[in-house]
């Protein structure tokens, strides 16, 4: 099952967050999250580098992943520092 949300992020309430685990009950999920507003390619090399970025996912180059356990660790000592 596959589903996309368009919501502005001030949305993002625990109420969202029921709803979501509601509708995948015990299920695993992969969250992914973008803006959705359109970069500016034409003046910007952020978004050329944002480009190739997404250009290095779809074809899995340069692609590093983690456990949701390193990602909490790693977020909680940049808050600490």
């Amino acid at each position: 099952m596959v589903t996309t949300f368009k919501i502005n992020s001030s949305e993002l309430t625990p109420s969202f967050i029921e709803a979501v685990k509601q509708l995948f009950f015990n299920k695993e999920i992969e969250i992914m999250i973008r803006s959705a507003e359109k970069p500016d390619t034409k003046n910007s090399n952020y978004s050329q580098t944002l480009v190739k970025a997404v250009s290095e996912i779809e074809s899995q180059e340069n692609v590093v992943t983690f456990a949701i356990e390193e990602f909490e660790k790693s977020a909680k000592n940049a808050a600490q520092s």
